[in-house]
């Protein structure tokens, strides 16, 4: 029986994958290869990797949006990631994002190598999960965050760690801070918790950005409230699908503003949030 540990390696440039296919397997891993995220994730819910790592500019699904539809699946949400960059702001979206490992090029094959066996040993050190968990006491709806005495913000992204991030941040700020990560949420937060300030991502899962925004407008309570849109993924990289995520953010962006959004404050960066919500409090 093989016991060698299983690696996907996703990358749209054949003889960049070939490298990478001789390099792990030489060092004693089985490798399964695709050349997009949509072929990388069908290959991941078939293959159940030990691990994975993904290139980020391809075409059909760019690395985005393979990490995203990993994440979404309780089949393939907690197989460790390595992701290929070139781009020092990708990583820092990356990281934000939860990613566990990154590989920067060009790079020596033994950096990567001991990035796949630290993140392989890592992950067999940890417990494993109680398959029966203790059922979580009740909570309620609203955080302890709700209780400060700060501002409030509503946080609504579909990223819950980039939600999680900037209420970390606004918790800093001394502010009250929720987040929503639906349409539905959103609405019920707005009417039952009353925020001073929305802070929402241009392109949500669900209802389009600037239909939240214009339907927020007609409420009086929300006629002149601040609404700060911002956009997650970067707008000026080159493969097809992102090009096409690109004019997706640009025309959420614009389509915001004209239904009353506040302010666009540009690609979400952790370093520099708080500086531009400061002008707010």
């Amino acid at each position: 029986m093989d016991n060698k540990q299983k690696i996907l390696i996703v990358d749209d440039e054949p003889h960049i994958l070939t490298v990478l296919q001789v390099g792990v397997e030489e060092s004693g891993y089985n490798v399964v290869t695709a050349v997009n995220g949509q072929e990388g994730f069908a290959k991941a819910m078939k293959e159940q990797p030990d691990l994975i790592i993904s290139d980020v500019l391809m075409p059909v699904m760019d690395g985005f949006g393979f990490y995203k539809e990993l994440k979404k699946s309780q089949h393939t949400s907690k197989i460790p990631i390595i992701i290929l960059t070139a781009r020092g702001k990708m990583e820092d979206t990356f990281k934000v994002m939860g990613v566990e490992g990154f590989v920067a090029k060009p790079f020596e094959a033994k950096t990567l190598i001991d990035k796949i066996d630290a993140l392989l040993n890592q992950r067999k050190s940890q417990p494993a999960e109680d398959p029966f968990p203790k059922t979580a006491n009740k909570v309620s709806p609203l955080s302890p965050l709700s209780q400060k005495t700060g501002k409030k913000f509503l946080v609504a992204s579909a990223e819950k760690t980039v939600a999680q991030f900037m209420l970390q941040q606004l918790e800093k700020l001394g502010c009250a801070a929720e987040s929503a990560f639906s349409d539905e949420e959103l609405f019920s937060k707005m009417v039952a918790w009353g925020p001073q300030i929305l802070i929402l991502e241009v392109l949500m899962d669900e209802k389009s950005s600037d239909e939240i925004v214009r339907a927020l407008r007609q409420i009086p309570q929300f006629k002149k409230m601040p609404i700060l849109v911002y956009s997650f993924f970067e707008t000026n990289v080159g493969s097809e699908s992102t090009h096409e995520r690109a004019l997706s953010i640009d025309n959420a962006q614009e389509r915001c503003l004209e239904a009353g959004a506040t302010q666009y404050l540009g690609r979400f960066d952790e370093n520099t949030f708080a500086k531009m919500v400061r002008q707010y409090l």
